[in-house]
């Protein structure tokens, strides 16, 4: 019989790598992934962002760029930018990436009632602009709950709901003494000089009007934004869908105390409005995370264009 040859396929070759190099000539190969989420912070999604990043890249090796400073490369970036999304959008990856190079670290606070979409919020809010420390004031209550015995901090021991005179009231008291630990958690932020998220129920507006807060404000941007859903029956929803997407873990305790969780929403916007702290909807999912960013981004690099361009 004939021998039979098999067929050889050889795989694509990949491109040598463009290598980016920091102030102090340490170089990483050029990263898409990381060149988007630098553009999504402009407010463009993860689709249209990373297409970008190709074409930042197309450029790069048009050019035959084998090593670039990460100054040259955010030029190349302003300029793809500027002429496929426009200036604007050029001169806000400017301003972004300048806030972030700056010493200033950034802290974001999001507080909601039980069930708006905190966490959810939160986590991609994170994804999208590259901050990537999440801390739920939850997992701070747990923590003082340790070393606060129930007859020193009773309010920290028992549900909020729990309060005999008032759900509100119980909530004002467990969320003041949650207080004082995420504000220890602003102050490490911001000793240390690192990004961070903080959500959660306990973070009541006007916050960030602390005397301890306002001692270390100057040093960092300090962003608070408070979640609601107004429709009832869309915040009741978000209550059953957890039982779909956290681990069948059951809603029925939420909904039977539902109306006093409305009362603490109530009482929050109250709260917000009488502070300034900008109020996001989350009835709808997508346009409330756009929001979040928007409101970050903007605050973040308030002054930055002119920094930046200067």
């Amino acid at each position: 019989m004939p021998s039979r040859r098999r067929a050889v396929t050889s795989s694509p070759v990949a491109p040598d790598p463009i290598w980016v190099e920091d102030r102090r000539g340490t170089g990483l190969p050029y990263s898409k992934g990381l060149m988007a989420a630098s553009i999504m912070a402009t407010g463009l999604g993860p689709g249209r962002a990373y297409e970008l990043a190709a074409r930042i890249e197309d450029e790069l090796r048009s050019r035959r760029v084998e090593r670039i400073s990460a100054d040259e490369l955010a030029s190349t970036a302003a300029r793809v930018l500027a002429r496929d999304e426009g200036p604007q959008v050029a001169e806000m990856y400017l301003a972004w990436r300048w806030a972030k190079r700056s010493s200033r670290p950034i802290v974001v606070l999001i507080g909601g009632a039980t069930g708006v979409g905190k966490s959810t919020v939160a986590t991609k809010l994170a994804a999208r602009l590259d901050l990537p420390r999440v801390i739920p004031t939850d997992a701070v209550r747990q923590v003082m709950r340790t070393f606060l015995p129930p007859d020193e901090a009773p309010e920290i021991h028992r549900s909020s709901f729990e309060d005999p005179s008032s759900p509100v009231l119980g909530f004002v008291d467990q969320a003041s003494r949650v207080a004082s630990g995420v504000i220890g958690l602003i102050e490490r932020a911001v000793t240390e000089r690192f990004d961070l998220i903080v959500e959660g129920v306990h973070l009541v507006p006007g916050l960030s009007g602390d005397p301890r807060v306002r001692r270390v404000s100057s040093e960092a941007v300090i962003i608070e934004v408070l979640l609601v859903v107004q429709d009832p029956a869309v915040h009741r929803a978000h209550f059953l869908n957890r039982l779909e997407n956290e681990h069948g873990r059951s809603p029925g305790r939420y909904l039977r105390r539902f109306s006093e969780i409305r009362r603490v929403q109530d009482h929050l916007i109250e709260l917000a409005r009488r502070t300034g702290t900008p109020i996001v909807d989350v009835g709808n999912l997508d346009s409330a995370i756009q929001s979040v960013v928007d409101l970050v981004v903007s605050q973040v690099t308030a002054g930055g264009v002119e920094a930046a361009a200067g």
